[in-house]
């Protein structure tokens, strides 16, 4: 298991690909934790204040509630919660679930 750490913006934007089951959470916060059970499956960069999250195994966010996120796959369930601004889903291999958004 491997948690990193980035600072971000409450109003940032992140989108994510993920090969197996995602956990999103939103909290007050300035930093983005990302924790994946397999570390050298995760890859994560940020430009023009979009940062691209891709991981191969489950993946666990939590960031600021503030930032706008786009789950382009999650090849496993999806649970996100706690977020205050736009979500867009794309593919979801498992069950969805929401709260709280």
């Amino acid at each position: 298991m491997k948690q990193t750490s980035f600072p971000m913006k409450p109003d940032g934007k992140l989108q994510i690909r993920c090969g197996a089951d995602l956990s999103v959470e939103g909290i007050e916060a300035a930093t983005m934790v990302v924790i994946v059970d397999a570390g050298e499956g995760l890859r994560m960069k940020e430009e023009g204040g979009i940062f691209s999250l891709a991981a191969d195994s489950d993946c666990r966010v939590i960031l600021p509630f503030g930032v706008t996120v786009t789950v382009e796959k999650a090849g496993g369930d999806a649970s996100i919660k706690n977020l205050s601004h736009r979500l867009v889903i794309g593919r979801i291999g498992g069950d969805l679930h929401l709260h709280q958004l």
